[in-house]
């Protein structure tokens, strides 16, 4: 009776883990840097008046692009990309400013950059490329969206 119930257990701890491992292949795993340059680089600079837009992006990706998982965690297991973000300085009677993106593969190739007006276009921009590549990378992926970005229904 006590092996019949280690080996159920066995079975079933088996039976999750090999779901964990399919859903961390399901969909990108993206980490993201508002800082506007690489993260080495970013804490080597000082800037006076520097402005981390990783909430930001964090934000609107999350709107943008529920396909994807956002981590900050650098060495994050299974990383599939880095976003990284750059908003311009403010200028104009309006006071306008570039956002710029790159998209980098896990090792640290650029695949993707663009200049783009609004946080919210630069996040839809930076979804489209991360998707793309995803597509062409992987296209046995299965549809699933991760579960922790499930959008609030305001």
């Amino acid at each position: 009776m006590r092996s019949i119930c280690l080996l159920s257990f066995a079975v079933v701890l088996l039976g999750t883990s090999l779901g964990l491992a399919q859903s961390q292949t399901a969909h990108p795993i993206v980490f993201i840097d508002g800082n506007g340059s690489e993260p080495e680089a970013a804490r080597a600079t000082q800037h006076i008046h520097r402005d981390d837009q990783t909430m930001e992006l964090a934000r609107n990706l999350l709107k943008a692009c529920p396909e994807i998982s956002i981590t900050r965690k650098e060495d994050a297991a299974g990383l599939d990309y880095r976003l990284l973000f750059n908003r311009g300085d403010e200028y104009g009677l309006f006071k306008n400013a570039e956002s710029q993106i790159m998209l980098l593969d896990r090792d640290k190739n650029v695949l993707y950059s663009s200049k783009q007006g609004t946080v919210p276009r630069a996040a839809k921009d930076g979804c489209k490329a991360i998707l793309a590549d995803w597509k062409r990378r992987r296209p046995e992926r299965s549809p699933d969206s991760p579960l922790w970005n499930i959008q609030d229904p305001k």
